[in-house]
């Protein structure tokens, strides 16, 4: 006829329009609240990642303050106030103390110095240095101070790069910044320059400082970041960073995120007002480009919380698909209990009138026989005919009812044998010798006599094959027609009834295998269980239940049971 639908386990593969309908809104409600929890958790990073950067930049503007200010403030607050009558008294206890609060104060002037004229043409040096941290080319101090300040006059050491400072000012400047080298160490030096009244193109006396380039490389930097650190509570977010001209990272408050862009600032590195910068001339001023920055920290919290939304994202997600599936096993097993109730409630119904209506056929004919209202043989065996077959039909009910409370267990109801498929079918079809006679049937039986044997429980197979040929009888039309044919199909036997009935639509072929289903186009009485309950016995004996049927032509069941092996 065409194309078997085979049915191998149980359930229904239908979809009605109120479960389409049902499944196309929650997936919406679904994609909505994904949809949701994306754009919830996406500005919840953008929001961190700005925060992120407004924290960086705030922290590289107080970097950068912190260098401005405090680089250029033993030039602003310790030189600058020096006078040229200060710097002429002999000795210089007042410049002392002034210089030890600047030693106090700023950590990078390694000593300050003062140069003034005189008789002598070379003038007068002295030279103020750090008592814990003395220069390396320091010599015997001439006299001592209060404070942790030790003052040489004249020393050797430091005449070059006095003369070097009186020689390339620039005429009538007020500073001089240069690099040079003392005792093998780099030193930029800083000097404010004095005039008297009466030479305005010529000082009369100098003060600065030198700033130890080594020592700042390995020490100052680091500190400086520190400090600055500590003012801001020491944010775990962002990481301060110092490089020098070639890229080396001379001081960090913490390991920087590679994966996040870092912004930063270029600055000179002079120990000056960068506004000087403009008036010094180009032979006197060396000093090199460094940069200041600033970018997330590794181990950030906010970077970590930002990263950790992609998780909570994946998580809404989870969440909500797993609500829908929920919910919609919630709404099918609502459907499937309320439509197994009423399939229930219609075979309560039917049983009880399938069960009537033989036991009252019986009871009828039985009582008339008893009275012996008829003594023609004829009409006596008419009735005796009548409760033959309700007697029949009512011993398959029954065993279609047995069967169907054994469906949770049957397996276990089951005593496997070799049997032959055309003793089967002959034994099948014998208790339906006198209903197809009566009905005018034609049986078209083809099924070989040597054909493998199966392996079956005898009387489970004769049920299903009850059901199946009660169903070919049952919903003929004028055709009356049943074939029977079986075959080897690899290693099983296929058993086809086929008749040339009302049909099934197509739709509901794939839930008359179902308890309780009967078609909309079915006429008649009927509990339903017939072809479950077939379905059941031949799936657990390991085989195979096909169904092909077109509504006006004809409806052909396939019963599949593997060969016996001994056949």
């Amino acid at each position: 006829m065409g194309t078997f639908t085979r049915f191998r386990s149980s359930g229904s593969s239908s979809r009605s329009k109120r479960a389409v309908v049902l499944a196309a809104v929650l997936c919406v409600a679904t994609a909505t609240l994904v949809w949701l929890g994306y754009r919830a958790t996406r500005e919840a990073q953008r929001s961190a990642r700005l925060l992120l950067e407004q924290r960086t930049a705030e922290q590289l503007a107080l970097l950068w303050a912190g260098l401005t200010q405090d680089m250029k403030g033993a030039h602003a607050t310790v030189l600058v106030p020096v006078t040229s009558a200060q710097i002429g008294v002999e000795p210089p206890y007042d410049l002392a103390d002034a210089f030890a609060r600047g030693f106090a104060r700023f950590p990078y002037p390694e000593w300050f110095f003062t140069w003034s004229a005189s008789e002598d043409a070379a003038g007068v040096t002295h030279v103020f240095t750090r008592a814990d941290r003395p220069p390396p080319w320091r010599e015997t101090a001439h006299m001592g101070g209060p404070y942790p300040v030790e003052v040489v006059r004249n020393p050797r050491a430091v005449g070059a790069f006095v003369d070097r400072a009186r020689q390339g000012a620039p005429a009538g400047g007020p500073l001089a910044l240069f690099r040079t080298t003392v005792g093998g160490v780099d030193y930029q030096v800083v000097v404010n320059l004095l005039y008297g009244a009466g030479v305005p193109d010529r000082p009369s006396g100098l003060v600065g400082f030198a700033v130890n380039l080594e020592w700042v490389r390995d020490f100052y930097f680091e500190e400086l970041l520190g400090q600055l650190a500590r003012i801001d509570g020491e944010s775990e977010d962002v990481s301060l960073q110092i490089l020098d001209a070639e890229g080396t990272t001379l001081g960090s408050t913490r390991p920087p995120d590679l994966d996040h862009p870092p912004v930063e600032r270029q600055f000179p590195l002079v120990f000056l007002d960068r506004s000087f910068l403009g008036i010094l001339s180009a032979g006197t001023v060396g000093f090199e480009t460094w940069t200041a920055r600033a970018s997330v920290a590794e181990g950030s919290r906010l970077a970590a919380a930002a990263q950790g939304l992609d998780g909570t994202f994946l998580l809404i997600s989870l969440a909500a698909l797993a609500t829908v599936a929920g919910l919609v096993a919630t709404v099918r097993g609502a459907r499937a209990a309320a439509r197994l109730a009423s399939m229930k409630s219609e075979f309560v119904s039917s049983v009880t009138h399938e069960l009537k209506t033989p036991l009252a056929a019986i009871q009828l004919a039985a009582d008339t026989l008893v009275q012996g209202r008829y003594e023609s043989p004829e009409t006596i065996r008419r009735y005796s005919s009548l409760l033959s077959r309700e007697s029949r039909h009512l011993g398959r009910l029954v065993d279609n009812l047995l069967a169907y409370a054994q469906l949770s267990d049957v397996a276990h109801a089951y005593a496997f044998e070799t049997q032959q498929v055309c003793d089967l079918v002959d034994d099948a079809l014998e208790r339906f010798q006198a209903r197809l006679s009566e009905q005018h049937f034609t049986v078209d039986l083809d099924v070989p006599s040597n054909l493998p044997s199966v392996r079956a429980d005898r009387s489970s197979v004769l049920l299903a094959l009850d059901n199946v040929i009660d169903n070919a009888i049952r919903y003929a039309d004028r055709r009356r027609l049943i074939r029977i044919r079986a075959e080897a199909v690899e290693q099983n036997v296929a058993i086809t009834v086929e008749d040339r009935g009302i049909g099934i639509r197509g739709d509901e072929i794939e839930r008359v295998p179902e308890r309780f289903f009967r078609g909309r186009n079915v006429k008649g009485r009927g509990s339903g269980l017939g072809l479950a309950i077939t379905r059941r016995i031949i799936e657990a004996h390991g085989g195979v239940l096909g169904i092909d049927s077109r509504v006006g032509y004809g409806t052909a069941v396939e019963l599949t049971l593997p060969q016996s092996r001994a056949s």
